[in-house]
C-alpha cells in the first residue's frame, strides 16, 4: 500500500482505519488500536488536527479503548473527538451528538463500577495476621 499512495498519503491512512475496522469487528483490539492510531498519525499531518477525520480516528479509538474497559482512556479519545468535532462541525451535528452520547456511556459505565464495587455484599477487606 505505501509502494502505491506513499506512507503520509490520505488514502494510507484510510486503508489504515479500514484495515482498524476489520479487527475491531473480529475483536483484535489491539491491532484495531495500532492501525487506527496510524491512520490517525497521517490524517493528523495530511490534513491537520482539526479534521473531521482526525476526530473520527480519536472517536475509533475511543470504541476500542471502551471495549476493552479502558473507560479513563476513552474518555481522553471522547474528548479529543469532541473538542474537533464541535469546533469544525458544531454542536449539533450528529457526529458531534453520537460522540457525547459515547461520553455519557462511558461515564454511565464508571459510575456503575464504582456502584458494584461499593455496594459488593462480599467483604474485600484483606485478613489480618
Amino acid at each position: 500500500m505505501t509502494e502505491r499512495f506513499g506512507s503520509r498519503s490520505q488514502e494510507t491512512g484510510t486503508i489504515h482505519n479500514e484495515i482498524g475496522w476489520v479487527l475491531d469487528d473480529k475483536g483484535d483490539y489491539d491491532g484495531a488500536l495500532v492501525q487506527y492510531e496510524k491512520a490517525r498519525a497521517i490524517w493528523e499531518s495530511v490534513r491537520g488536527r482539526n479534521h473531521p477525520d482526525t476526530a473520527a480516528s480519536c472517536h475509533n479509538i475511543g470504541l476500542v479503548l471502551e471495549k476493552k474497559g479502558n473507560y479513563d482512556g476513552a474518555l481522553v479519545q471522547y474528548n479529543k473527538a469532541l473538542a474537533i468535532q464541535e469546533s469544525v462541525l458544531g454542536k449539533n451535528h450528529p457526529s458531534t451528538a453520537f460522540t457525547y452520547n459515547k461520553i455519557g456511556f462511558v461515564l454511565e459505565q464508571q459510575q456503575s463500577t464504582m456502584v458494584l464495587w461499593f455496594s459488593c455484599p462480599v467483604d474485600l477487606t484483606p485478613p489480618r495476621s
